[in-house]
């Protein structure tokens, strides 16, 4: 076997040794998954090894320096890790110039990247110390939350369980409050109805009114003694005159039959 590719697998735990004593190696690809603990020193072991990728995975410690008795590698790649330390010098890596093969480890330093090995000895120590007391302030917030929920609980239901007279006080403000909101849904429903059905009462009465008066009128216009009684020449004239006169009359008391109505 001289190729393994075991990249994008989700693999997990940490690198087998057992790997290593395949002699006849040239490629190996472990990357994209979920590898943890530390790259083992028996790398070194296959000397024919030409490529060795480890990128993207949940490895720390450092980088072995016996890597660099590999004198035929020539591909590289442990970035976006969890390592740390100085990368190692010497033979074949030393031929490893591009930063992209070590990024993503932020306590990695060394040629060929930019960070210098004395301030990330100094900063990781401080990280350390800040991810543990970010996770003390976490656990004492889950802490707080708890007994604050506990002692609510039992301040609420504690003393209705065990009150008697504050168990019935309780219950007659929830079932007098239900109770209003109940009244006023059903107050406001029929009230609502009520006017919609006097709206539609008073437009039919009206129509039915001004129907009345006006056969009325017409039926008083017919006689003959209303045009003697009004002295009038022209009795078509008269009767036109008098029938305007009374239904601007109607249409008036039609309207203020309305208005009180509406004020009821």
């Amino acid at each position: 076997m001289t190729t393994l590719d075991l990249s994008d697998n989700n693999l997990s735990g940490q690198i087998p040794e057992q790997i290593t004593s395949l002699l006849g190696l040239w490629n190996l690809n472990l990357s994209g998954n979920h590898l943890t603990g530390e790259i083992t020193h028996k790398f070194s072991q296959l000397i024919e090894l030409e490529s060795l990728d480890l990128s993207r995975n949940q490895l720390s410690g450092s980088i072995p320096p016996a890597l660099s008795n590999l004198t035929f590698l020539s591909h590289f790649n442990v970035s976006y890790n969890n390592l740390t330390g100085s990368i190692p010098s010497g033979n074949q890596l030393n031929t490893f110039t591009d930063p992209s093969a070590f990024m993503g480890n932020p306590f990695l330093c060394g040629f060929p990247l930019n960070n210098s090995c004395d301030k990330v000895v100094t900063d990781e120590p401080a990280y350390k110390n800040e991810i543990k007391t970010h996770n003390h302030d976490a656990i004492w917030l889950y802490i707080s939350a708890v007994l604050g929920f506990v002692l609510g609980f039992w301040v609420v239901w504690g003393v209705l369980l065990f009150s008697e007279a504050s168990r019935h006080s309780y219950f007659r403000v929830v079932d007098d409050f239900f109770d209003r909101v109940y009244v006023s849904v059903v107050l406001n429903f029929r009230l609502i109805k009520r006017k919609a059905k006097r709206k539609e009462v008073i437009t039919l009465s009206d129509s039915v009114v001004v129907e009345a008066k006006a056969k009325q009128l017409v039926s008083s216009l017919a006689e003959p003694r209303f045009v003697a009684r009004l002295g009038c020449k022209s009795p078509l004239k008269s009767q036109k005159t008098d029938y305007d006169k009374h239904m601007v009359h109607s249409f008036q008391d039609i309207q203020e039959d309305r208005k009180q109505q509406m004020e009821l």
